[in-house]
């Protein structure tokens, strides 16, 4: 299986960059191979989720509320419909809170990799 990471450089002051290592470690673990792009924008967002959706079986997402808004749009774009997993890196993040998914990457990995977020 190939795994996209997505993720929003500027969410969250940037604190998701320190991360990057043991995110593409793990992913790798799990899926064999990671591909790992910074994005640029919104759109930028949205585009590589719609393009990812055609070569990838699970698209990971870090960032805030816009984030996961964009890779939602993208996906639905696309007519794919990859396994999604999402790691919130906002500063609010009142997406991630009401669908019950941790702020801390271990325990929001954990959702992505297992489900249980409500939805």
């Amino acid at each position: 299986m190939s795994c996209l990471f997505l993720y929003n450089p500027k969410s969250g002051k940037g604190k998701i960059a320190k991360k990057l290592p043991l995110i593409k470690k793990r992913l790798c673990a799990l899926y064999g191979e990671a591909e790992i792009v910074a994005t640029e924008s919104a759109e930028d967002l949205e585009a590589r989720v719609r393009e990812g959706a055609e070569r990838h079986e699970i698209i990971v997402f870090s960032g805030g509320d816009g984030t996961f808004n964009e890779a939602l749009q993208g996906v639905c774009e696309s007519g794919c419909s990859p396994e999604l997993g999402y790691i919130p890196s906002g500063t609010v993040n009142d997406v991630a809170h009401s669908l019950g998914i941790p702020r801390r990457l271990r325990r929001a990995r954990r959702v992505a990799r297992h489900g249980g977020a409500h939805c």
